[in-house]
């Protein structure tokens, strides 16, 4: 630990920088400090940023005189390994370094191969702990050779030294020692998985043949040539190469069989009017299968690579899948009915029930009415429609919604009316019990919110998935008791089928609520029994209900 003493304090710390001429480092001492505290020390003391890439966590300890900044940054990262320093003017930069390849090679073994002086066909080869990979690669690229590799097991050698061998010899024993075999093939050299016993004592005599396809997978047509050819060894290379053990005189004979298979297919475009590419391809006639269509980047055409009499099918057939998805028109209509119903105590000890609207005109004015929705309005006839009209006149009832939505067949459509209420949550100290402002801010969306997911059926029925839910907030005593605004909800989830243009009524949403009002005389109003002469006391019930009218089309 260092000490250092100021006028009024003691600095006790692992860690002691002291600054000289031009913000030098004059000395620097640190013991068994992370190399980030040690920088994060050194950027506070100088003012000078310094940035870096994820450092070791180990311990160092360091003792440096009359350096720079960088300098000493660089001093200490010698201890950690493999990272630059560079000034960069305002700030100094810290960055690992990326091994390169030939550090790479060298910690994944030693693999050497020399020519031999006085023969140059000939090799000395020495490998020590050295990779299939790495082996291959040197002992190519100094014979000068190309190869292609499918050995995919993850083999090495541990010890290998050979002297004056040929380039077949040599590779023989490699390849022995790596459980592989090679198999030349217009001049490339292909190194192919080892195979066991058995089957080296049967294709004894054989040679190994690269066959290549031009317009098939080898999946599409290995599997008939080796039913075809079936005592003979083959291994895939790739989608479009394999091998295959056998004798001059079946390899003719293959070659003949697969040229056959590998035809040039006939391509042609599909292009289809209403429906994307992956639709037709997740509802393809059962005589097709999806690897016979190609996607062309553009979500209206497919390449179809069957032949022409089946292309001619798929045209006959397609035209069942493509078509315009059905649209369905939503005629809404949400209409609130609300009725109140009020109780009065005052000091003449009278009470009066009241209600809203005391005048009541039956006749039959459809001015209020004009303007919704004609189709909701002609279902129920002229005597709903004057009803209505009187509810709105005498504030019984509001519009709430009057639209219509449009949609296609199996899409869900959301028709949203709701307000946000904000509030800041208040939660009550555990030891003073007063409301404590938490600093987070909460919301409450009430109103309607409705869901609508409506199907055609081929007959011209309509079913219809619908969801209501109708919230409402209540008065806000967050501040005063801790809790947030309550709120009451009301959920209708229902389905109906029928025929276009029938009615859809959804009520029951319907929400009660009830406010007294009351006023005193002060100090009068508490003197028992007498007190209620100077008392007067108001109760309002209120009942609303949202009725939603739907007419799908």
């Amino acid at each position: 630990m260092y000490v250092v003493k100021e006028e009024k304090s003691w600095t006790v710390s692992k860690i002691k920088i002291e600054l000289g001429f031009n913000n030098s480092i004059k000395s620097l001492d640190c013991y068994d400090i992370s190399p980030s505290t040690l920088f994060e020390k050194i950027s506070i003391a100088t003012k000078i940023p310094i940035v870096y890439d994820v450092l070791p966590v180990h311990p160092i300890s360091l003792h440096v005189y009359n350096l720079a900044v960088k300098d000493a940054i660089e001093l200490a990262l010698l201890k950690v390994g493999l990272y630059t320093t560079e000034d960069k003017k305002s700030y100094i930069s810290i960055t690992k370094k990326i091994p390169t390849t030939e550090y790479i090679e060298q910690k994944s073994g030693i693999a050497e191969f020399i020519k031999v002086n006085s023969n140059p066909d000939l090799y000395t080869a020495h490998i020590q702990q050295a990779s299939a990979s790495l082996i291959f690669e040197r002992f190519f690229s100094t014979a000068q050779k190309e190869f292609v590799s499918f050995n995919t097991k993850n083999s090495s050698i541990s010890k290998f030294s050979l002297e004056n061998k040929s380039f077949d010899e040599l590779l023989q024993v490699i390849c022995l020692q790596l459980d592989c075999f090679s198999v030349e093939e217009k001049g490339i050299i292909y190194i192919l998985p080892g195979q066991d016993t058995g089957k080296e004592i049967r294709n004894k005599g054989r040679k190994w043949f690269n066959c290549t396809l031009q317009y098939r997978s080898v999946s599409e047509v290995l599997p008939l040539i080796t039913n075809r050819f079936s005592s003979y060894d083959t291994i895939v290379a790739d989608n479009y190469n394999y091998f295959i053990c056998c004798d001059d005189k079946t390899y003719s004979e293959l070659i003949e069989f697969q040229n056959a298979l590998d035809a040039h297919k006939d391509i042609q475009l599909v292009r289809l009017q209403f429906i994307k590419g992956n639709d037709l391809l997740n509802n393809l006639p059962p005589a097709f299968k999806k690897e016979d269509f190609k996607t062309t980047g553009d979500d209206s055409q497919l390449f179809f690579t069957g032949s022409k009499n089946a292309f001619t099918s798929l045209l006959e057939q397609i035209v069942i899948v493509d078509k315009p998805a059905k649209r369905i028109r939503y005629d809404l209509l949400i209409i609130q009915f609300q009725s109140s119903a009020s109780t009065t105590w005052s000091p003449s000890l009278q009470i009066k029930p009241s209600e809203l609207g005391d005048a009541f005109l039956a006749r039959a004015d459809l001015g209020s009415v004009f303007d919704l929705q004609f189709n909701v309005l002609s279902s129920f006839g002229l005597t709903y429609a004057t009803k209505l009209n009187m509810d709105i006149k005498e504030n019984r009832a509001k519009i709430f919604a009057d639209t219509s939505l449009h949609g296609v067949s199996g899409s869900p459509i959301t028709f949203q009316n709701t307000s946000t209420y904000r509030y800041r949550e208040i939660i009550l100290d555990s030891v003073t019990g007063k409301p404590t402002n938490t600093g987070v801010t909460r919301e409450i969306i009430s109103g309607l919110m409705l869901d609508i997911n409506g199907w055609v059926s081929g007959d011209g029925t309509v079913t219809t998935n619908v969801s209501a839910t109708v919230s409402k907030r209540g008065a806000d005593v967050s501040s005063s008791i801790g809790n947030p605004p309550p709120t009451y909800e009301k959920v209708l989830t229902t389905q109906v089928r029928g025929r276009s243009g029938e009615p859809v009524v959804l009520s029951g949403l319907v929400q009660d609520d009830s406010v007294v009002v009351q006023q005193r005389t002060p100090f009068i109003s508490k003197i028992p029994i007498l007190g209620k002469l100077f008392t007067s006391e108001s109760k309002t019930d209120e009942k609303t209900e949202m009725v939603i009218y739907l007419i799908p089309i």
